[in-house]
């Protein structure tokens, strides 16, 4: 029984529900930045010597930066902004409870300048 159960979970299921196949052009970079862990998602439009557009996802307490590329949800809003041609950066955060402190600001300029100077 317990192996029919994991076989419905593991191939039945995925059929029955399957989530929208996400195969965009993008490559992602993951960094530690000051010991704190990042992620870019960059698109294959993306060009070191032209200007880009760069957006920085703040995930909140709720999960790591690299949620961007394996949370269902949140990747297709990355994959949007990919689409249109942004660059799109996350941070980790080295406290717990780091949303809005001085330190998350300092740690999110220093993703900022780190990945402006990464992908100009």
């Amino acid at each position: 029984m317990k192996s029919f159960i994991i076989a419905v979970f593991t191939f039945i299921l995925p059929l029955i529900f399957q989530m929208p196949d996400y195969t965009p052009g993008y490559s992602v970079s993951y960094d530690k930045i000051d010991g704190v862990g990042a992620v870019a998602s960059i698109p294959d439009t993306y060009h070191p010597l032209k200007k880009n557009k760069f957006v920085v996802f703040f995930h909140g307490n709720s999960g790591p930066a690299k949620m961007l590329c394996d949370h269902e949800y949140v990747k297709s809003i990355n994959v949007a902004l990919l689409d249109a041609g942004y660059v799109v950066i996350g941070s980790d955060y080295s406290l717990i409870q780091n949303w809005g402190n001085p330190q998350s600001v300092k740690e999110t300029e220093s993703m900022i300048e780190y990945y402006k100077e990464k992908t100009p």
